[in-house]
């Protein structure tokens, strides 16, 4: 299984968003299919439970049901949680620093800086069939992640 960006990474700008109503990262208006772990783990147990010939040498690529900005997951999350939120897209550097003078290790940031660049282009920009291939329902969407965790948004 090669899960994609998840949706509980939105839950490290929960403060922000209780606080301020928006959430500062650095991916640009680059579009990705995030994907809420409990979708991963739905479809990694019905791969178990599953006979072995069925996904033997399968690689399963895991995303949401959309490609969405993180503009567009602000939409999403304000639906969801019933209260406005925006996106401030801030630049790389500008990223870094602020991770850096938070304390964060330099590799780190260094690391964070690096993938926020690619989603930034668009290196996310796809969605899969498998979770409604194998699961039978469609993946969660970002609107219902942010209902299930309202309370860690408000």
């Amino acid at each position: 299984l090669r899960p994609h960006f998840f949706m509980q990474n939105l839950l490290m700008v929960a403060p922000s968003i209780a606080q301020q109503g928006a959430f500062y990262w650095d991916m640009g208006e680059g579009k990705l299919g995030m994907i809420d772990v409990r979708d991963i783990g739905d479809f990694a147990a019905r791969v178990l439970m599953s006979a072995p010939e069925q996904h033997h040498g399968k690689t399963y690529t895991l995303t949401g049901p959309a490609s969405l900005s993180m503009a567009e997951a602000a939409a999403q999350l304000s639906q969801g949680i019933e209260k406005p939120v925006s996106y401030v897209a801030v630049p790389h550097e500008a990223a870094r620093q602020s991770m850096l003078q938070n304390g964060m290790p330099a590799w780190v940031a260094n690391l964070l800086v690096e993938y926020g660049t690619a989603y930034a282009e668009n290196w996310g920009n796809f969605t899969t069939p498998h979770i409604q291939e194998l699961l039978g329902r469609p993946a969660r969407s970002v609107r219902e992640f942010a209902r299930d965790h309202a309370a860690a948004f408000r």
